[in-house]
């Protein structure tokens, strides 16, 4: 219970000692503050169209290829290995029927 307490007195002095003189201070300068702020926003803008700040929608793909090793025990009827491939074989399918022909030439090499 001391520790939440130094916590909440440290907050409540950060508050009242440091940020509050600093508030007013941007208020009584409302016009320095807000051209501050749309520098740094126009330089972080620069950043971002630089490069120097990488943003991506989505995830990096290490690798656009999947590589599937499947052993199975000795003595595996043929047909279970079949099986086996066909359930390996179904995500391509899935992925042949809901692709443009252009998405097949680019991205589909070989698959066997």
């Amino acid at each position: 219970m001391a520790r939440q307490q130094r916590v909440a007195n440290s907050i409540v002095r950060f508050a009242e000692q440091i940020y509050r003189p600093f508030l007013e201070r941007c208020l009584a300068r409302r016009y320095t503050t807000t051209m501050v702020f749309f520098s740094l926003f126009l330089v972080s803008l620069g950043l971002f169209t630089s490069g120097w700040v990488k943003f991506f929608f989505s995830p990096q793909v290490e690798n656009e290829q999947v590589y599937i090793n499947v052993r199975l025990p000795p003595g595996t009827p043929y047909s279970r290995s079949m099986e086996v491939l066909g359930s390996c074989s179904e995500p391509k399918s899935n992925w042949l029927k809901r692709s443009t022909p252009r998405q097949k030439r680019s991205r589909l090499r070989r698959v066997d």
